[in-house]
């Protein structure tokens, strides 16, 4: 009840009929499976000594502390619970808010609110898991309710359409639109083998086309999906298809698929993967909503 008067006092009451796909429940299914085995990497890596080592340098406790092992131990737990019930379709409900809490506190305890430095690019992971889990919640409303009165989907889509913001202010900065090819450098540097060359091809790529005209691109593409995802737009079946691409390059260049990776784990203390790929899952939600398919159709072009 409360959370429907919160609903309700923000105008968040559910989607335009007239700018959604017709969607059944069962269409956000792969999507919460997918969620689900995120987590369960996410899981399998909380247990690693890397993370441990990440997770004492951060609340500053001995590798030798029964706490610190307690602590990684009831945050594998908590992982593993949500990437069950993600899995099996049961108890989402409830793991939904328990993750939606845990993202919280990874957003505003361990990631201070996000990236505020100079080199800055977004949010941080913690509020990318937020709205996933958000969606989640609205796949689980859109069971007994339709799109058009599924207020969960309008607070997952509005929330995200804020993180997309957010990012494209940061792109628009001077530092981002100067410095564009040396995001592409870094992870270059940092990678080997096969890694190194894909990574090598995106930067003569970038450099024949033209470094400042890119990320001119990047952030007028960031704000304009913004704008969509905050108003709701049509507009989300052309923007959502081109952010998963563009998230794609993004995890795979600068992140280096999620990484930084040490023999395939994170070194960050909350131990998630990287934002990119979680924008992707989220984005994938958007477009069960708002199917680039019906661009084709007469729905999609009234």
């Amino acid at each position: 009840m409360q959370l429907t008067r919160f609903l309700d006092a923000f105008d968040l009451k559910g989607e335009n009929p007239k700018a959604i796909s017709a969607t059944s429940s069962g269409s956000f299914k792969w999507p919460r499976i997918l969620f689900g085995v995120i987590l369960l990497y996410d899981s399998w890596t909380s247990l690693t000594m890397t993370h441990k080592l990440a997770m004492a340098h951060f609340i500053g406790l001995p590798m030798s502390s029964g706490v610190l092992h307690l602590i990684v131990i009831l945050l594998t737990f908590l992982k593993i619970t949500i990437a069950v019930s993600l899995l099996a379709d049961r108890g989402v409900r409830i793991t939904g808010w328990l993750g939606v809490a845990y993202s919280l506190f990874v957003a505003l305890a361990v990631e201070h609110g996000g990236d505020f430095g100079i080199d800055g690019t977004d949010p941080g992971v913690g509020a990318a898991y937020l709205v996933a889990f958000l969606f989640a919640l609205a796949a689980e409303e859109a069971k007994t309710k339709s799109l058009s009165q599924n207020g969960m989907y309008s607070l997952a889509r509005v929330t995200f359409g804020i993180l997309w913001a957010y990012d494209a202010l940061y792109k628009w900065q001077p530092h981002f639109l100067t410095h564009y090819l040396d995001y592409i450098a870094a992870a270059e540097q940092a990678s080997t083998g096969w890694q190194a060359a894909y990574d090598h091809f995106w930067l003569v790529l970038s450099t024949t086309i033209g470094p400042t005209l890119l990320a001119v691109l990047v952030a007028l593409f960031e704000s304009v999906t913004a704008y969509g995802l905050l108003a709701g737009h049509r507009s989300l079946r052309i923007f959502a298809p081109l952010g998963i691409g563009l998230a794609l390059v993004i995890w795979t260049v600068p992140e280096q698929f999620g990484g930084p990776y040490v023999g395939g784990v994170s070194a960050m203390p909350d131990q998630l993967f990287g934002t990119a790929i979680v924008y992707i899952l989220s984005l994938c939600y958007i477009c069960i909503a708002y199917k680039p398919l019906d661009l084709f159709s007469a729905r999609g072009q009234r």
